[in-house]
């Protein structure tokens, strides 16, 4: 699974450095896997890590559909 995670965050960024607004839905996919990974790993620093990024992605998206109308 965790190479689903790689993936996606690939793709996200590519779509971002575009300027994409669909980048944004793509990494927080990509977030929810990293989470379930390190979930199961126990690995509670990193969760903490991704569920700081999934909030600061969700600010993104909101911020950049905000600012295209």
């Amino acid at each position: 699974m965790n190479w689903i995670a790689y993936f996606l965050t690939v793709i996200g960024l590519i779509f971002l450095t575009k300027k994409k607004i669909i980048a944004w839905p793509i990494l927080i996919s990509s977030n929810i896997f990293y989470f379930i990974h390190y979930y199961k790993l126990q690995d509670f620093a990193a969760l903490f890590l991704f569920t700081t990024y999934f909030i600061i992605n969700i600010i993104g998206w909101r911020e950049w559909s905000n600012e295209k109308k």
